[in-house]
């Protein structure tokens, strides 16, 4: 009989969790905040922010704040209904059950064939 866990399985989880503490250190840094995406992003947006204050209000800017606020609203409800939708779908016609027993088939697996 095998282990529930081997040493190899052990290795890889802690090698992941090891992997995501210190990518989220990494990208949190403030060396590194001004390089990512969303960092230049928010800096532009402050800069746009400052440079309304300093003009009258124009209709595109109010139009461009109103799409910024409920954008992705919409999109965030349809996936959930999306993914509440597919998943009785797949349950329903075997599909689901069928993809969890993939890692049985797989030569690599321990309890694989």
């Amino acid at each position: 009989m095998m282990p529930f866990l081997t040493p190899a399985d052990i290795a890889a989880i802690l090698w992941f969790f090891g992997l995501w503490v210190g990518y989220s250190q990494i990208a949190d840094s403030e060396r590194l905040r001004h390089k990512s995406v969303m960092g230049v992003i928010q800096e532009h947006r402050i800069r746009w922010m400052r440079e309304m204050l300093n003009r009258d209000m124009r209709m595109v800017d109010t139009m461009i704040l109103n799409h910024l606020q409920g954008g992705i609203g919409p999109f965030a409800s349809i996936s959930i209904l999306a993914v509440g939708g597919l998943v009785p779908a797949l349950l329903y016609s075997g599909c689901l059950s069928q993809g969890l027993l993939l890692p049985y088939f797989l030569p690599c697996a321990p309890y694989g064939r």
